[in-house]
């Protein structure tokens, strides 16, 4: 039978339109004003419903609603020269403030321009889902789409075991991680590491 009980899903199919008209419009405008809205209506009516039956975090599935990582680690990331060092660009920090906006154009736009570019999720995470995450991939349009589309997974092996799934083709590169929620490295440390060497030295 389904996970979620009757009056649960009653209460996500009434939401959806509302939600998905509200991301339509923050896709199209894609201010602040506007993606605010829908990243709080969507939330408050289609997603907390989902999690607050099942008893599961949004960021861990595994995980009660409530708990997750430390955010002590933003503290450390927002020094000047923490940000300086990682080079990070200016309007990329508001993202989580327009979270919901898509960022198609600009994916499509690195990649386009032959940027090595890496994309991963955790299996576990339910804020940005693994399968959501691979439409996203397989939606960025490039000289290259088709061929990304088309390439199948290959494992990803780590620490003697299989550590999650990898999709690639010239400069893009999927992965899912196994056993990890929205933060990857807090959950997967060691294979993160490993996921991230190898794709900077190009052997991923």
């Amino acid at each position: 039978g389904p996970i979620l009980n009757s009056d649960v899903l009653a209460t996500m199919k009434e939401a959806y339109p509302t939600c998905k008209n509200l991301l339509e419009t923050c896709y199209s405008t894609g201010t602040i004003e506007d993606c605010s809205n829908a990243d709080n209506y969507c939330f408050d009516n289609y997603y907390l419903p989902f999690a607050e039956n099942l008893n599961c975090s949004m960021d861990d599935i595994r995980a009660e609603i409530g708990s997750g990582p430390s955010e002590d680690y933003l503290n450390y990331l927002s020094k000047p020269e923490v940000l300086k060092a990682i080079v990070i660009i200016d309007h990329f920090l508001n993202f989580k403030i327009n979270s919901p906006r898509t960022y198609l154009p600009e994916l499509s736009e690195i990649v386009g321009k032959g940027i090595r570019t890496l994309l991963y999720h955790g299996d576990a995470d339910a804020d940005c889902d693994w399968i959501g995450g691979l439409n996203v991939s397989n939606s960025i349009k490039w000289n290259n789409q088709k061929n990304f589309n088309s390439a199948p997974f290959r494992d990803f092996i780590a620490n003697n075991g299989t550590a999650g799934q990898i999709k690639s083709s010239n400069c893009l590169t999927y992965v899912k991680i196994h056993q990890a929620g929205h933060e990857v490295p807090f959950y997967q440390p060691q294979n993160s590491l490993i996921m991230f060497t190898r794709w900077i030295k190009g052997t991923l």
